[in-house]
């Protein structure tokens, strides 16, 4: 097994040191002599004119023939002698200075390769133009034995989730994973290790720990696992996947033997993407499944769409853990970690690169790769594991490949902290950025203070005492979480509003076979159904293609239409046409022109743009995945509005974080965005019901 990171590839064109590795003596008698470091100025000379005195064939400098006597070298680097092991030819140098008539370096006349180069732990041998040389692993440093050994000064952190809480003064919270850039955990970290630094546009000042109450959370969380495995034929026709599968099998019993709550996804993928496995949080029946991965085929095998399932399971496990959380008030604190396996780079050619790494950039998930066999052939793959690159070079190496992984995933989970504290600030936005001892990636979150206030105080961080009494929600501490059907309000699962809650223009917010329009009698936004009337007291029965009065005619407010007298059940009102009249909703997966044809509101190209005419999709459009083409505007999935400016679907705000007057209450899930008179950006505000059934754990 190979652990490499993204950066082993690099190599320094003007450098040649060989550290950390032994050179094998030519005759193959296995004593390897010392490394030696040397530059272009590190022989007997420096290059800058002077005079030293090297031995018969060592030279520095250019190598060119000059006056002087056998073995010595002048200060330009230039040699003489009569030709007993002098350079005579270019004298071209690399790591151990030796050299032969030709230049080259080793005893037999040739560079060293990773043939002959044994690299100790925690580093790879790299080959290059100049010669083989070991590199340490990301994270790690040469020490004064030549030895990759962990660079305790460098450490990342990344922000997973920000947490405010209105009801109670100006608390804060930051949910963040701590490690070393070997990827390893900084462990039993505490409030006196923190570093916390508030900005409110005039530069980061730090905060008074002992005044802003800062606070390490006991907490705890559930971690998502989603495997994307390649079952391409170069994969099946090799004999690694029951290989694969022990290896899984054997991380996954690893991690249930542990007392984290874990979640588990595995896909399958090839020219196109499948679900092997749902989202489970039984690993037991995880394992068996596996059983069947040998036999799997896929539905284009001949291809290998990495850049696509790399991007789609990564959406896919971030958008799992919003739309968890979401009705359950921030209930509950999750970590993700994706695991991509493959035995080579992208070959369908459907998906690029660039939105691969795009959707690295935006998660905050750990992601991990294995390459089975050469690594030449997934240099790609290798660079995208950001928290760790693994390489099976050999069929033997394929389980306990896996046996490490199942180390890093659990050091990943023992990394994670919620810190929270009692913020200063009484009105704006402002920023806090946590570090610890300098650290080279910071933890920063942005928050609104609008509503903040005095209150705050070491209760607030205690999970026993905010949790008393409430079955989900917690603000900043993780209380629990809803079932199926249900939502969390004021502390408690409840069902789903009903049709006379606010839903602040947003049908989302309403039940099935309702929509959202604006009621004229109370002023206010309400969910209604084909039974209720929103103009007046009484009923009325819906409009269908056999009615004769325009569909958009009513429910206009403020230059605002909601066009909802159709039957929302089987029927939409096309604007299209002369006379707007109620019309059937264009079947799914047939072309349309508007979202508002299709029942689930979202015609789509699909999921990365691909297609070449819209179709309506059978539901809406799925957090992180694209809502706006040209002219056209999908419908995103419960618990998401359409961020139209960059084009996506994003997840529902919670209370007291920021939304702005170009989407208003839509971006929030309490339905309920107040912006101050004048402003532009507002926040959140509790609303008297809550909207999202939830998906339980």
């Amino acid at each position: 097994m190979v652990r490499h990171s993204r950066f082993s590839w690099v190599v320094g064109a003007l450098l040649a040191f060989n550290w950390g590795c032994a050179e094998e003596e030519p005759d193959g008698s296995g004593t390897a002599p010392p490394v030696t470091q040397t530059s272009a100025d590190e022989a007997s000379g420096d290059g800058d004119g002077d005079t030293g005195t090297g031995t018969a064939g060592e030279t520095t400098g250019d190598g060119d023939t000059g006056t002087g006597t056998a073995g010595e070298t002048t200060g330009d680097g230039d040699t003489t002698g009569d030709g007993d092991g002098d350079t005579t030819g270019d004298g071209d140098t690399t790591g151990d200075g030796d050299t032969t008539g030709d230049g080259d370096t080793t005893g037999d006349g040739d560079m060293p390769t990773c043939a002959d180069l044994v690299c100790g732990q925690f580093a790879d041998c790299v080959d290059s133009p100049f010669g083989a040389e070991c590199q340490c692993d990301e994270g790690y440093l040469v020490d004064a034995n030549d030895e990759c050994v962990e660079d305790l000064t460098c450490i990342n952190m990344r922000t997973l989730q920000c947490r405010t809480d209105v009801d109670d003064g100006s608390a804060v919270g930051i949910h963040t994973s701590v490690q070393y850039c070997s990827g390893n955990p900084v462990l039993g970290l505490d409030d006196t290790d923190l570093i916390l630094e508030e900005d409110q546009g005039e530069g980061f000042e730090p905060i008074l720990a002992v005044e802003s109450r800062v606070t390490v959370i006991p907490h705890e969380y559930v971690a998502h696992l989603y495997v994307a495995i390649d079952v391409s034929d170069s994969v099946q026709s090799s004999g690694k996947l029951p290989l694969v599968r022990d290896g899984l099998q054997s991380l996954l019993t690893t991690l249930d033997q542990q007392t984290q709550q874990y979640r588990v996804a595995i896909y399958a993928f090839d020219g196109d993407l499948s679900v092997f496995l749902a989202e489970t949080g039984d690993l037991q029946s995880a394992i068996t499944a596996l059983d069947g991965l040998p036999q799997y085929v896929g539905p284009d095998p001949l291809s290998t769409d990495l850049h696509g399932a790399y991007a789609w399971v990564l959406r896919q496990l971030d958008r799992d853990q919003d739309v968890r959380r979401l009705p359950n008030e921030n209930g509950t604190l999750t970590t993700g970690t994706m695991l991509v396996i493959s035995d080579g780079d992208d070959e369908a050619l459907k998906v690029p690169l660039q939105t691969a790494q795009d959707e690295l950039e935006r998660t905050a998930a750990n992601v991990i790769t294995v390459g089975l066999g050469n690594v030449i052939n997934y240099t790609k793959l290798s660079e995208l594991g950001r928290d760790g690159s693994f390489s099976a070079l050999t069929d033997a190496e394929i389980v306990p490949t896996f046996d490490s992984i199942a180390t890093r995933i659990d050091q990943l989970n023992q990394s994670v902290y919620l810190i929270g504290y009692c913020s200063p600030k009484r009105g704006g936005f402002a920023t806090v950025q946590v570090s610890i001892d300098e650290a080279d990636e910071l933890a920063r979150c942005t928050f609104n203070a609008f509503l903040f206030e005095g209150g705050c105080s070491e209760d607030v961080f205690d999970p026993a005492l905010q949790c008393a009494g409430k079955e989900c929600g917690g603000a900043i501490v993780a209380c629990g979480t809803c079932g199926a059907n249900e939502c969390c309000y004021e502390g408690a699962c409840q069902v789903t509003a009903d049709d006379a809650t606010r839903c602040g223009d947003d049908d989302d917010l309403c039940g099935a076979q309702e929509r959202c329009i604006f009621n004229t009698l109370s002023e206010d936004w309400v969910c209604v159904s084909a039974t209720n009337n929103p103009m007046t007291t009484g009923e009325f029965d819906p409009l269908d293609p056999s009615d004769d009065m325009p569909c958009e005619e009513v429910n206009e407010y403020d230059g605002v239409t909601a066009p909802v007298l159709c039957d929302p059940a089987s029927y939409y009102c096309d604007l299209e046409v002369p006379i707007a009249e109620c019309a059937d909703f264009t079947p799914i997966g047939s072309v349309c022109e508007s979202s508002e044809e299709c029942e689930s509101g979202a015609c789509v190209y699909g999921i990365f743009g691909g297609g070449f005419v819209p179709t309506c999709a059978a539901d809406g459009v799925r957090i992180y995945d694209t809502c706006v083409w040209g002219s056209i505007e999908a419908r995103c999935e419960s618990g998401a509005y359409c961020d139209t400016g960059i084009g996506t679907c994003q997840p529902k705000l919670y209370d007291g974080w920021t939304c702005s007057d170009t989407f208003g209450d839509v971006m929030c899930s309490s339905g309920n965005c107040v912006v101050p008179e004048l402003g532009t950006e507002g926040v959140c505000l509790p609303a008297n019901a809550c909207y999202y059934a939830g998906f339980p754990y």
